[in-house]
């Protein structure tokens, strides 16, 4: 996922050296085609990528793409880093609101926030207005519950 004005710019220039490369590779002829078809290939893998990846970027950013709904723990990182995006905020504008450097926003998002307490998580998704919808409440959450919920329905909690 690429995270930043930068990293948008730098993967633009890789994917025009990468289709240069393609083009290069795919005039030359060798004695080992096999081998060639597998570079060939693993660039055109590699471009595939890149273009999926430079694309979304640009879809956020330009609004005409929403982040993904949180309905889960796992999701939440790339909720958050996709909501920073779309809402026009760069890494140092939500590290002016967080009160700490760009560089630690940085080494959140890197990490996808595995090194994040839940603390700041908490704090970064409230200042994103990113909030997790519906996880307490499903049918797999009943069925591992410590006391299903359907055994509880029956008591006067008064």
């Amino acid at each position: 996922m690429i995270l930043s004005d930068q990293e948008y710019e730098f993967s633009l220039v890789q994917l025009g050296k990468f289709k240069d490369a393609v083009a290069e590779a795919e005039k030359r002829t060798t004695d080992r085609p096999w081998f060639h078809d597998a570079e060939v290939n693993g660039m055109k893998g590699l471009i595939s990528d890149l273009e999926k990846d430079t694309l979304h970027y640009a879809l956020l950013k330009s609004g005409e793409t929403v982040p993904q709904k949180v309905h889960s723990l796992e999701s939440l990182p790339t909720a958050l880093i996709e909501t920073r995006i779309a809402s026009g905020l760069s890494q140092a504008d939500l590290a002016e609101q967080m009160g700490v450097t760009v560089r630690e926003v940085q080494r959140l998002e890197d990490s996808e926030y595995t090194q994040a307490d839940l603390g700041t998580i908490i704090r970064v998704a409230n200042l994103l207005n990113v909030h997790i919808e519906d996880i307490a409440d499903t049918d797999s959450t009943r069925k591992c519950a410590l006391i299903p919920w359907e055994n509880l329905a029956h008591i006067n909690w008064e």
